[in-house]
């Protein structure tokens, strides 16, 4: 992988990580509710017009891959 693209990719995933980190903290402190955020991304992914081979829209499947996850109970 050359530079450049590494250097986005890193940059994805710490956006996403930080995301994801925001997320359940305003969750946990009530700010927003559990889900809600799942609930927009999965909105915004299954609508009709969305683009989902766009690096912005795989963007967000990833976050909400993760945030899904995290919600799971462990095994």
């Amino acid at each position: 992988m050359e530079s450049q693209a590494q250097a986005i990719a890193y940059g994805a995933n710490f956006a996403s990580v930080t995301f994801k980190i925001l997320i359940e903290c305003l969750e946990k402190n009530g700010a927003i509710l559990p889900g809600q955020v799942q609930k927009a991304l999965r909105a915004t992914l299954g609508h009709p017009k969305a683009e989902r081979y766009r690096l912005d829209y795989v963007l967000l499947a990833e976050l909400l891959k993760q945030l899904d996850s995290a919600a799971e109970p462990p095994h």
